[in-house]
């Protein structure tokens, strides 16, 4: 009977503590009246356990009870939230959550390299069909829109989840000037309590995640504090994931261009802003280009957004995998899942150019690199043969140089 007791109080102590931890984390309890039922309940189990002392059908009954909700706990609803009173409660949310954070990684919206921000006057009023249709391979996929009016956000955004989009995100960060006249973009940074507006709205009007994008700061809006600000008062709308690209937007003086490069990178902003607000998923954007950074950077952060380097190496995006344990694909066989594809769009009478163009930089740094980008650039590739001899082309080099290379080291 001593050792049962012993083990009982010794679980209760660890359900205390790992209810603790979570509500210090901010992972598992997010409202002070959960963690009172929390600690009514832990009370209440431990009045059990010293009864238990005295009476052995109790301490069964409830060592069952326990082990019962234990087990519901495992099957409820991933993320859900919901706090179960009883033995491990708190330490099982733990863990649940830390393996259900894995880190995010994204290619950002960007004209005439990825998909694109659409404006919500595009989707309502230029053919909803053009704007939002999508390849069900690109799942999971997000739309970015662009807007300041919050009905036509949350009209778009339900078009968008009925159209089967996994999330949507609102662009606070484009420092175009054109986009700037339609109040959209960074030039909304000083505007939170619109934004707010804008972001309520569209969670209302949708069940899946709405995220923002936006800059650490514009123009006289440079400063950590204001940025923290404007995450502040959106987050009081229940959005929980920010998008940040660690420049500021010049939006008076500089192209939008020069933005991209310009303004120096100030990732320990991004990085301060997770510490000080560790319960809000915070993904950090700009000049990240190779896998070992992309691992830096989510030391600090929960994920990265990758711009052009997706376009300028794609393979990237394959070295990314290894963050998962998968393995890395042959440039070869990513192309042969492509070929497929390429025949099917220029049956559909799509330009071949169009579609190459995504996959000039697949072979960046290695032998024949420059050849293949010459072979399927701009109107050089015509036909679904020319592809099939730039493979055949790119293979060959690659072989020179390993036959090259073997003999060097015999």
């Amino acid at each position: 009977m001593g050792l049962l007791f012993g083990g009982g109080l010794a679980l209760w102590l660890a359900w205390v503590l790992g209810t603790g931890l979570g509500f210090y984390f901010g992972n598992v309890i997010h409202h002070p009246a959960l963690l009172g039922l929390d600690m009514v309940m832990a009370c209440f189990l431990l009045a059990m356990v010293v009864g238990g002392q005295k009476n052995l059908r109790i301490l069964i009954i409830w060592t069952i009870a326990a082990c019962s909700s234990l087990l519901a706990y495992w099957y409820l609803p991933e993320n859900s939230h919901v706090v179960v009173g009883a033995l491990f409660g708190g330490i099982v949310d733990c863990m649940s959550e830390l393996q259900s954070l894995t880190p995010r990684i994204s290619v950002a919206p960007m004209m005439d390299w990825t998909t694109q921000m659409v404006t919500t006057g595009a989707i309502i009023y230029g053919g909803a069909n053009r704007h939002l249709d999508y390849n069900h391979e690109e799942h999971p996929i997000v739309l970015q829109l662009g807007g300041s009016n919050p009905k036509d956000l949350a009209t778009c955004s339900k078009m968008a989840q009925d159209w089967g989009y996994d999330e949507i995100n609102l662009n606070v960060g484009c420092p175009s000037d054109r986009v700037q006249n339609n109040k959209i973009g960074a030039c909304l940074m000083a505007e939170p309590d619109l934004v707010a507006e804008c972001i309520a709205e569209m969670r209302n009007a949708v069940d899946i995640p709405v995220t923002v994008k936006h800059r650490i700061g514009i123009d006289d809006m440079q400063s950590y504090e204001e940025m923290l600000h404007f995450v502040d008062t959106v987050a009081k709308t229940g959005c929980d994931n920010f998008i940040v690209h660690a420049r500021i937007a010049l939006l008076q003086g500089l192209s939008p261009k020069e933005n991209r490069d310009v303004p120096p990178l100030r990732y320990e902003d991004v990085y301060r802003l997770k510490q000080e607000r560790p319960e809000l998923l915070i993904e950090i954007n700009g000049g990240v280009k190779t896998f070992a950074e992309t691992q830096t950077h989510l030391k600090h952060v929960d994920g990265v957004m990758i711009g052009r380097e997706a376009y300028h190496n794609p393979y990237l995006l394959a070295e990314l995998g290894q963050l998962w344990n998968l393995d890395l694909p042959d440039r070869f066989d990513i192309i042969d899942q492509m070929l497929p594809y390429i025949a099917k769009r220029m049956q559909e009478g799509a330009p071949l150019s169009i579609i190459t163009r995504h996959i000039l930089g697949l072979f960046q740094n290695l032998p024949g690199a420059r050849k293949w980008r010459q072979a399927l650039s701009g109107g050089n590739a015509k036909t679904f043969a020319d592809v099939e001899n730039a493979i055949i082309n790119i293979k060959e080099a690659m072989k020179r140089t390993e036959d090259y290379i073997r003999e060097q080291s015999v």
